[in-house]
């Protein structure tokens, strides 16, 4: 009899064990990635402008390029361009040589002084004339415009909310292709991104003009996001 009521205590205790493993068991999800994107009109520009001075030497160089940016300054702050939207990006100084085909050393002809500002020009309507004015002022180089937008975070939580309907659409196709249906989302991640691309800034040369025609178009903001979601039974 004490046989008997060890066996059916095992029993129990073997019938507890597999419900507990029953109710632990990792539910059956299915992950899904949703994409988002919004095309906005860019409200800013920046611009990498400056000047290039050559010279019998160095300081004359540097000086010749100080007074020239100098210039430039002034414009770019006459014209509404705030201080915290200058920043002299490159400021570099090199011999000027002269190679020959006689296998002979290169020749110093002298030096050349280049400074280059960086502006945010925050008008995009007055960008053609304040690049023009800095034309007229001295500038004879430039690295390239990048279109941007002032405040991309609406746009950007636009572009999440895109995701997240994106991967729920996806997850119930998926479900409903397998028989199946979705149950709670269990998990949302953001991916981590390297953020904006950065545009190619061709150099050349300027010259002055009636006026700088500028296109800003469209930029893309994008956001990616991983749903992990329950399948219902």
């Amino acid at each position: 009899m004490r046989f008997l009521t060890m066996m059916t205590a095992a029993i129990c205790l073997a019938g507890s064990t597999v419900m507990a493993v029953a109710e632990n068991a990792a539910p059956r999800v299915i992950t899904v990635q949703g994409q988002g994107q919004v095309s906005v009109v860019p409200d800013m520009a920046q611009v990498s402008i400056g000047v290039e001075t050559r010279a019998a030497n160095a300081a004359e160089a540097m000086a010749g390029t100080s007074d020239k940016m100098a210039a430039l300054m002034a414009v770019a702050t006459e014209a509404g361009v705030e201080a915290r939207d200058q920043q002299t990006s490159n400021l570099n100084l090199r011999t000027d040589l002269r190679h020959t085909n006689n296998g002979q050393p290169p020749q110093v002809m002298g030096y050349i002084a280049t400074n280059m500002l960086t502006i945010r020009l925050r008008d995009l309507d007055s960008a053609p004339q304040i690049l023009d004015q800095l034309v007229s002022a001295g500038a004879n180089q430039l690295h390239g415009v990048q279109f941007t937008v002032q405040d991309p975070k609406p746009h950007l939580d636009e572009a999440r909310q895109l995701a997240v309907a994106d991967a729920l659409a996806k997850a119930a196709l998926y479900a409903q292709a397998a028989g199946a249906e979705t149950g709670n989302v269990l998990r949302i991640e953001e991916p981590q991104s390297g953020g904006g691309g950065v545009y190619p800034m061709a150099r050349m040369e300027m010259a002055a003009s009636a006026g700088v025609p500028m296109a800003a178009g469209e930029q893309n903001i994008a956001a990616s996001i991983n749903l992990v979601i329950e399948i219902a039974d």
